[in-house]
Parts: C-alpha cells; sequence; structure tokens
C-alpha cells in the first residue's frame, strides 16, 4: 500500500513539475521578446511614435512575462497548500500557506496594474492613428533621465510628459512646442520656441 501511494505521489510530483516548467519556459520566452523590442527601439528606432510603439510591444511581453512568473510561485505554492504531495505536516505548510496568500494579493494587483496601462497606451495609439492629439507651448522645468535608457520624464508647468528620443537636446528653463497623446502623456513630437534668454 505504502509503494502504491509513493509512486502515486511521485507520479503526481512530476505532472507538477511539468506544469511549473511550462510557466517558467512561457515565462522565459515573453521577458526574452521583451527585451528583443526594447533593445530594437533603443539602437534602431529614432521616430517618437515608433519608439512608443516598439515601448508598448515590448510592455505586453515584459508584463506577460512577470505575470506567469508570479503564476509559477503562485501554482507552486497552491500546490504545497492544498494538494501536498509530499504529505507535510500542517505545520510546516502554514508558511507556504502565508507566502501564496501574499503572492496571489501581489498577482491581482500586478494584473490590474498592466492592464490598466495597456489600455491607457492601446487608447493612444488608436488616438495618434486617428490623427487625435493635443499641441502646447510649455516650458520644461526639470528633465529626468532614465539611467542606460533613452528615455525621460519631463516635467512642465501642466504635469509630467514622457519623451523617449531627444532627452539630452531638451533643456530646462526653454520653451518647447510640446504634441502629445492623452492617456499616457507621451511626447510624439517636440520643437524648441524660445530657450528662455
Amino acid at each position: 500500500m505504502k509503494k502504491k501511494t509513493k509512486k502515486k505521489n511521485e507520479k503526481q510530483i512530476k505532472r507538477i513539475m511539468r506544469i511549473s516548467y511550462v510557466f517558467l519556459i512561457l515565462a522565459g520566452i515573453a521577458l526574452i521578446l521583451a527585451a528583443g523590442y526594447m533593445g530594437y527601439y533603443e539602437f534602431f528606432v529614432h521616430n517618437l511614435y515608433r519608439s512608443f510603439k516598439f515601448n508598448f510591444i515590448s510592455g505586453i511581453f515584459g508584463y506577460s512575462g512577470m505575470l506567469l512568473l508570479l503564476l509559477y510561485f503562485l501554482y507552486l505554492l497552491t500546490v504545497i497548500t492544498f494538494i501536498n504531495p509530499q504529505i507535510l505536516k500542517w505545520k510546516k505548510r502554514v508558511p507556504f500557506t502565508v507566502a501564496g496568500a501574499v503572492v496571489l494579493c501581489l498577482t491581482i494587483w500586478f494584473l490590474k496594474f498592466s492592464v490598466t496601462e495597456i489600455n491607457l497606451e492601446a487608447k493612444d495609439m488608436k488616438s495618434y492613428a486617428n490623427g487625435e492629439w493635443n499641441v502646447k507651448e510649455l516650458e520644461v522645468k526639470h528633465v529626468d533621465r532614465t539611467p542606460g535608457f533613452s528615455m525621460a520624464t519631463i516635467d512642465t508647468s501642466e504635469g509630467e510628459f514622457l519623451l523617449y528620443r531627444r532627452i539630452y537636446a531638451t533643456k530646462p528653463g526653454e520653451i518647447y512646442r510640446i504634441t502629445y497623446l492623452e492617456e499616457t502623456k507621451t511626447v510624439i513630437d517636440i520643437d524648441l520656441i524660445s530657450d528662455g534668454e
């Protein structure tokens, strides 16, 4: 009887491991694709809107990869807590249950966050396709450059805007004509009006 139970548990553990490997492999593929798209637009794309578009695609793969990683951990913790193939005592399973609850909350939050971000960017892409964007003349107060990337957040009198290119040519104290998309405040064109002198 014990041998049958042991064999059954071994088969169950193998099946569980195969499923967990699928999560890991898919997460790895998604994150590699995200890095690939990010690297491509970083080095080869110089147009502001196309940079935004490639960042959108990269973001979808990046969010998917991170979500799959969270699901991988959630799956393993759920298996240990409820299926219990290792036949652990309840006291030993309590830390896994707590960790599972934390990962579940994190997964729900991340899912809501990523879906919201993707929806906003998708709306902006639709607006661009319909020729709907805003144009304002604004003074740049501060430029916060992202280290290692040609991306920056520019602070103006009307809030922050996201700039994917020309981050070193854009300087505080100067007035620019900024063309941007409404939902994500992504700059698709920027022209110097006055150097502030």
